[in-house]
């Protein structure tokens, strides 16, 4: 008995704490989806040349994506939606593309384009996609576990 109840209650501890992530991760993932959408109507749509297909060994053509200005003037947009998404203002603040770097509540944006061919297709159009990830590091509950880092991405098309 010295033994089981030690162990039992850290495995108690350990499924509070995954099932205090998993919410955790439930609730950010709806706010990336709506930063994303934020993203997606707020930035221009690049300009994009025609492209071709190229083998999988060979390098891949570079594909024009949004300028690095956009992004970064984008991304306090993108976290003000988070933050609304998420009941929380200014919970959550911008990170890369210029702005400082964050540690506890980050909401960053890339962007790439994806070729809408197949190899035996030339590469001639592409689809511009913005992908917003939002980092928390969340103090679990219980104190055997000091903290977890849940992470949510989601991303939308610019066309």
């Amino acid at each position: 008995m010295a033994i089981v109840l030690p162990v039992m209650i850290s495995m108690l501890a350990l499924a509070y704490t995954g099932w205090d992530a998993i919410h955790r991760v439930i609730g950010i993932t709806s706010a990336a989806r709506a930063g994303a959408l934020q993203a997606a109507a707020d930035l221009p749509e690049p300009n994009l040349a025609p492209l071709r297909w190229v083998p999988p060994s060979s390098p891949p053509p570079p594909i024009p994506v949004p300028a690095s200005g956009n992004l970064h003037d984008e991304t306090q947009p993108v976290a003000n939606a988070v933050n609304a998404e998420e009941n929380s203002p200014g919970l959550y603040k911008p990170s890369g593309n210029g702005w400082p770097a964050c540690t506890t509540a980050c909401v960053s944006l890339s962007a790439k384009s994806i070729c809408t061919s197949t190899p035996a297709t030339p590469c001639t159009s592409a689809v511009p996609i913005i992908t917003v990830t939002i980092t928390r590091s969340v103090s679990a509950d219980v104190p055997v576990f000091r903290s977890i880092t849940v992470t949510a991405i989601a991303g939308a098309s610019l066309q």
